[in-house]
């Protein structure tokens, strides 16, 4: 779908009335002003998520999709190219639809892609012959369409012609397109909450053990050919085993704590802090009653904390969730019940995984990662355009 955003939500989103967003006090977290928490929404029903695909509920979801290798390759179309004050270099991609005889348009910036469907009110036939004769109509109606691009005069638009320009574009859209993940995971005994003791955790209990069999695989790291997520896969030097999963093709590694170089000598242990301390999200098992609190970690880097606590109710499993997301990062779907425990199934996992996937995609979009995923587009944009221009 061309115009259509994140697939709806309804019915998940977390509104102020009754939701914690942003409480500092609760049974599994203590928060100071950094951070917001969340433990779950009151009288929330989660299984209606259960009875729905999964990935529907995955955010920001036209990030995975390439529009111009998808609609634009193979068909006849016209690049412009400019330059912005706000925005530095900015592309215009036209294509007309077959369907509509509308204008597929696709805006290349440094704050992403926007799509727009142009639908001109009058002098259709003139408009679609423009775009052939380099006319500038159709770049004056998405000016006045889009208005961050009124700084832009329309004759400052340049086509750009060479088919090579086309094979960029696509790889430049390819590039963006995230297909692994990595997470860290961290084991924290009753009564500790201070990053050094839980960082030099190096005996696992057997609930961490059994979570961990949970969310994934137990791997041998050495001749591992799959995504690796920065560890050593020849020598051992990052530990013998980790824990890897799919999820909807996506591949998952977890850096898990107590798989990862132990030091006796040195308590910051920092050869685990170089691989966690750089996770976007980090899940906390909290093995016992102990709140856990997010201003003890250090870690710049780390925006999520997903925190994950056992009980063992009529002879099962069951987990329950709590969130902490620093200042900046946006709402992370899905919700789910306060105060509840939920029985370790397949669907718990789904329902896991796509929280993490959803954590990490959700904190891109914070100042500490947007601003600089925003230079390095521009950069990037400048770079493109500048082999092509005046050729």
């Amino acid at each position: 779908n061309w115009i259509k955003k994140t697939p709806s939500i309804k019915g998940f989103s977390r509104s102020p009335k009754g939701s914690k967003i942003g409480i500092k006090r609760g049974e599994l977290i203590n928060c100071d002003h950094n951070f917001d928490a969340y433990e779950g929404t009151p009288n929330f029903d989660i299984t209606k998520l259960f009875c729905t695909e999964t990935n529907n509920f995955l955010q920001s979801i036209e990030s995975d999709i390439c529009y111009y290798q998808d609609f634009f390759i193979g068909k006849e179309h016209w690049n412009y190219t400019s330059h912005s004050k706000k925005r530095g270099v900015v592309i215009v991609s036209l294509l007309k639809s077959d369907e509509d005889r509308n204008i597929r348009t696709l805006i290349w910036c440094d704050a992403g892609e926007k799509r727009l469907l142009l639908a001109p009110q009058s002098n259709r036939r003139k408009l679609f012959g423009g775009i052939k004769n380099q006319n500038q109509n159709v770049i004056q109606t998405l000016i006045k369409s889009v208005p961050w691009l009124g700084d832009i005069s329309a004759n400052s638009f340049q086509r750009i012609k060479e088919p090579s320009f086309e094979k960029e574009l696509a790889n430049f859209e390819l590039s963006k397109i995230v297909e692994n993940y990595k997470f860290g995971v961290l084991f924290a005994k009753n009564g500790q909450f201070l990053e050094e003791e839980i960082f030099s955790n190096n005996d696992p209990s057997g609930n961490f053990l059994e979570f961990l069999d949970f969310i994934g695989e137990k791997i041998d790291l050495k001749g591992w050919t799959e995504y690796r997520g920065g560890l050593d896969v020849n020598s051992d030097s990052t530990g013998k085993n980790s824990v890897f999963t799919t999820w909807n093709d996506y591949g998952i590694m977890f850096h898990v704590s107590t798989y990862l170089p132990h030091s006796t000598f040195e308590c910051q242990q920092l050869e685990r802090k170089r691989h966690i301390g750089n996770d976007i999200v980090v899940i906390i098992f909290m093995d016992g009653s102990t709140k856990f609190d997010p201003s003890c970690f250090s870690s710049e880097f780390t925006q999520v904390f997903i925190i994950v606590r056992k009980k063992f109710i009529k002879g099962k499993t069951h987990y329950r969730f709590a969130l902490a997301k620093k200042k900046g990062v946006t709402d992370i779907y899905p919700n789910f019940p306060e105060n509840y425990y939920h029985e370790k199934t397949d669907q718990l996992k789904d329902f896991l995984l796509l929280l993490l996937i959803n954590s990490e995609r959700c904190a891109y979009k914070a100042p500490v990662f947007s601003s600089k995923i925003q230079r390095t587009r521009r950069l990037m944009l400048k770079n493109l355009v500048e082999q092509y221009q005046n050729k």
